[in-house]
């Protein structure tokens, strides 16, 4: 290796015709040449505007000097300031303006530019409008003054600038590398040292990027050869190859197939972690104690016990630095923000999320969608509303229609219904259109949608309208009171429910028995395990068998309270037990309460005073 690196020093010295000691210089001490580096728009020896014309010139004693001395005399007296003979011409000045004239003296070129340098191999650089170009010795523009800069010509190239980039050019003006660096300095010994940023590399003369645009220095010898580069503090030699040996600066590089990612590949200098891509552009820096390999598009680095994610073209998707982070799964990763846990999509945008068990919700395109722990969407499916869950389903809606998810995510139940309720053990109501059914937890009926009305369940049963009659459903959907009712009320604490059929009132037990066949003309709710009922206008009382408890005596019998029941002769009214025994005599105004230990009635306005047993008390003071 050293052998072909003095080789190739020696090589760029012979071409220079000086000495090859090697000297350390960064890439932008290459202004210091001025006879190659320094930018035309600057005065040099080799370029000259206004600012760079010096009156006073002192003449070479040369053999060439003395032998066309006549000539510099007539120029003395012609123009304000001239230049020696080089390359057939002599650079002349009148004022701001600058052109050419002959060996002989002879005016060339006229005098329109606003600066100039001499001519070399037959073209010199000129200024017009503040813009560069060059001209051939006929004075034809063979490169069109459209560039903010050009420096000197070396090796049939110019480095040019435009648009505040620099890039190279022949001597036809055409392009060989697009203005696209930092800077561009001409070449030497076939290669062009270009910088971009802090970084510099170098083309040859095809324009190839042979030095990778990634060290922080280009070492040079002292004809201007690079003969060494510089990263992360250390040294590596170019070879006689123009080649590097990264392994010098770096302490690894993994292959570049290792990150699941084509092109790039983990490096690691100083304990660090970085990718660089196949011209060892580091497009992630090396300052990461940790990079995953890529996955699903996006690498995880570490760095501080903070997270962040990188492109395979090192861009990170976000500001924000994750105190968690799994690799992404799919579209989404996992991560966890300001104490927040949530996801992060390829944009990079970060969306708070509360896991329910195994899934969670986030908001795509506007919907609802659900994912794993992991950060994986379940499904394709989008959703309008997830409502909340109650026991291992949800209601989900979706294009207005409802349906049903698991408690894993997965749709269960298609959103079919135009309504739906939470399940009630094993059967959920829903309804499709006007008509109401059951279906059990995977959406398979278990009584087809014909009620106009199913309330809920209480005790595994549900009263259920269909055609105008009621009766009860079971859990099951088997119809266990049959629809054939004009009103059912709810199963009271006996277990019996008060029916109404033509008219006449009955009871049927959660079988669908009838204990009492529909025969009364009124029944009172349940109270004290006796109903009151009435029969062609007299009212007495039964139990739950339809046994008549107490006989139909009376023109009016309100339910038991507490003991006592309120019963009407005539006009009169009085209290009676469960035996049917008298307690209070119906002689007394209708009695507004029975409860409480003393009962209050009336006669007239005259209050009397009964204990519960029917005994007469009197008044406390």
């Amino acid at each position: 290796m050293k052998s072909n690196i003095l080789k190739y020093i020696a090589t760029c010295a012979a071409a220079a015709l000086i000495s090859a000691a090697p000297v350390s210089i960064s890439a932008q001490a290459f202004s210091v040449r001025p006879q190659q580096q320094q930018p035309v728009r600057q005065p040099s020896t080799k370029f000259h505007s206004k600012q760079s014309v010096k009156r006073n010139v002192t003449r070479r004693t040369t053999p060439q000097r003395m032998s066309i001395e006549s000539v510099y005399d007539s120029l003395d007296n012609r123009y304000d300031w001239h230049r020696e003979l080089y390359d057939g011409m002599i650079l002349v000045s009148n004022g701001d303006q600058f052109g050419f004239v002959d060996r002989e003296g002879k005016p060339a070129i006229p005098l329109i530019y606003e600066g100039a340098s001499d001519f070399d191999n037959g073209q010199a650089v000129v200024m017009l409008n503040k813009l560069f170009g060059v001209i051939n010795r006929e004075g034809m523009m063979v490169i069109p003054t459209v560039y903010e800069n050009i420096l000197t010509a070396t090796q049939d190239f110019y480095a040019v600038k435009k648009d505040g980039k620099w890039g190279y050019i022949d001597r036809h003006g055409i392009e060989l590398v697009k203005p696209v660096y930092d800077q561009a300095y001409p070449f030497v010994s076939g290669l062009g040292v270009v910088t971009l940023g802090d970084k510099s590399g170098a083309l040859d003369l095809a324009g190839n990027e042979i030095l990778p645009v990634v060290f922080d220095e280009i070492l040079t010898d002292s004809t201007s050869c690079p003969v060494a580069v510089k990263l992360h503090e250390r040294y590596a030699p170019i070879d006689s190859t123009l080649s590097v040996d990264f392994n010098l600066l770096y302490d690894e590089i993994h292959p570049y197939d290792e990150m699941g990612a084509p092109g790039v590949a983990l490096v690691k200098v100083n304990g660090n972690y970085g990718i660089v891509d196949k011209n060892m552009h580091e497009i992630v820096p090396a300052r990461f104690e940790d990079i995953a390999p890529f996955r699903h598009g996006f690498a995880r680095a570490k760095e501080k016990g903070k997270y962040t994610f990188f492109s395979p073209a090192g861009k990170a998707i976000s500001d924000d630095r994750f105190s968690s982070a799994a690799d992404f799964a799919g579209d989404y990763a996992v991560v966890t923000l300001n104490g927040k846990n949530g996801v992060i999509d390829h944009s990079g945008t970060f969306q708070p999320v509360d896991f329910i068990g195994e899934i969670g919700i986030i908001k795509r395109n506007g919907k609802l969608a659900i994912i794993s722990k992991g950060g994986v969407p379940l499904n394709d499916l989008l959703y309008d509303e997830i409502l909340p869950f109650d026991d291992d389903r949800a209601i989900v809606r979706r294009s207005g229609n409802y349906g049903f998810i698991d408690a894993d995510g997965y749709e269960v139940i298609r959103p079919i219904y135009s309504e739906v309720k939470n399940f009630e053990g094993p059967a959920a109501r829903v309804r499709l259109e006007n008509l109401w059914g059951l279906i059990d937890k995977v959406g398979t009926y278990l009584s087809k949608p014909v009620y106009q009305k199913i309330e809920p369940f209480t005790d595994g049963l549900a009263r259920v309208e269909r055609d105008r009659k009621f009766g009860y459903i079971s859990d099951d959907g088997h119809e266990a009171v049959h629809a054939a009712y004009d009103s059912i009320s709810e199963f009271e604490g006996n277990g019996l429910a008060r029916t109404v059929n033509a008219g006449k009132h009955g009871l049927v037990d959660k079988e669908g028995h009838e204990i009492v066949i529909s025969t009364y003309d009124t029944m009172s709710r349940l109270a004290d395990g006796l109903y009151a009922v009435s029969l062609d206008g007299r009212y007495g009382y039964i139990d739950g068998t339809g046994r008549i408890v107490i006989k139909f005596k009376y023109d009016e019998a309100l339910p038991f309270d507490n003991g006592l029941a309120a019963v009407r002769k005539k006009d009169r009214w009085g209290a009676i037990d469960g035996s049917g025994r008298t307690i209070i005599p119906i002689k007394y105004d209708p009695i507004k309460s029975l409860d409480g230990n003393v009962i209050t009635v009336t006669k007239k306005d005259e209050e009397t005073l009964y204990n519960r047993e029917g005994k007469k008390v009197k008044r406390e003071e």
